[in-house]
């Protein structure tokens, strides 16, 4: 069988092995398929500078959309996700035991983000993006932060029982707020902390 998948005939091999007609016969009625011959001439060839400049291109374009605060704010969540612990960290936040993303909760509330900590802390964040929008329009986006985080907070505390002195309260987006907003904040009872994460993530890449 080897000497036909070779490209031998079968008359070849019954006269040089003494195969029996019958054998031969029945050999003759199955449709034997020989191994095709490769032709390396044809291989694909991975250019590994091809491959690499793809990597740079890519990076080059995240780059150029984090100097612009052009990031979507479901990228921009991406890109916290995965830069959390320095983020975290940055703000003496206690290291991360789990981390959950646009997480929905009771009345169909989405919260961006939600972290629990290794000391028995939460954090819940809101995140987000000016997406290249004008600076008259991003205030507006951090004022509805405030509200949005303090309501947070207490349908979480309902739902899981999240005690406020064990609940960090914090925005993070992809540029820094106005004086107005400061001071908005530093009206608030409670702790809400801000954080600019851009040039963490600009500082990792």
């Amino acid at each position: 069988m080897a000497a036909i998948l070779g490209g031998q005939s079968l008359s070849q091999v019954s006269r040089r092995y003494n195969i029996p007609d019958g054998t031969i016969h029945d050999w003759s009625a199955h449709k034997l398929v020989r191994p095709r011959k490769v032709d390396f001439s044809r291989a694909i060839v991975i250019d590994q500078s091809s491959v690499a400049l793809a990597i740079t291109n890519e990076s080059n374009t995240f780059l150029e959309k984090a100097k612009h605060s052009r990031f979507s704010e479901r990228e921009l969540l991406h890109q916290i996700k995965t830069y959390a612990a320095s983020i975290f960290g940055s703000l003496g936040y206690a290291p991360i035991e789990d981390l959950d993303i646009e997480t929905r909760v009771a009345n169909g509330i989405r919260v961006d983000l939600l972290a629990k900590h290794t000391d028995g802390t939460y954090t819940l964040a809101e995140v987000k993006s000016c997406g290249g929008s004008a600076l008259k329009s991003r205030g507006w986006l951090l004022y509805g932060a405030i509200g949005q985080v303090l309501y947070y907070a207490e349908v979480l505390r309902d739902v899981l029982g999240l005690d406020d002195e064990k609940t960090n309260l914090l925005i993070m987006a992809d540029y820094s707020p106005d004086l107005h907003f400061r001071r908005a904040i530093g009206q608030i009872k409670r702790r809400v902390d801000f954080l600019n994460v851009l040039p963490i993530i600009l500082g990792n890449n």
